[in-house]
């Protein structure tokens, strides 16, 4: 699985197949994601976000929130 180089290269699609890349069977899918860069201007030399997921169903503790 090739690693996003940008942000914008983070899709529901790559993050799907990136969260199903564990030992355990995944069924749910990331249906959306909403990326809000953090930290611009404040001494960073690469990308950060934060990305908000919304998942095909319901995964209660899985979290919906996530940093890249």
């Amino acid at each position: 699985m090739d690693i996003p180089r940008i942000i914008d290269d983070i899709t529901p699609e790559w993050l799907t197949a990136a969260l199903h890349s564990g030992d355990k069977p995944q069924t749910a899918r990331v249906e959306s994601i909403h990326v809000e860069p953090i930290g611009q201007g404040m001494g960073f030399t690469g990308e950060v976000a934060h990305i908000s997921v919304k998942y095909s169903t319901d995964l209660g503790s899985v979290s919906s929130s996530l940093i890249a």
